[in-house]
């Protein structure tokens, strides 16, 4: 038997879906590396562009910004 998703991956699949579903192209990337703090969807490039123009940190979520 497969194991149950708890709220919280249901929670984040949700808002992943959801943005690659009403975003076009790669833009859904970003959208969900600000809301959720998960760059691994994000291209190298992309980031390595948010650092050197210093704001990176837009990346940073904490639970108190989520929340």
């Amino acid at each position: 038997m497969g194991k149950s998703l708890t709220i919280f991956e249901r929670v984040h699949l949700f808002i992943r879906d959801t943005l690659k579903q009403g975003i076009s192209g790669e833009e859904w990337k970003i959208g969900y590396g600000l809301l959720l703090g998960n760059t691994d969807q994000v291209d190298h490039a992309v980031i390595e562009s948010y650092r050197s123009a210093g704001i990176a940190h837009v990346f940073a979520v904490s639970g108190l910004h989520v929340g």
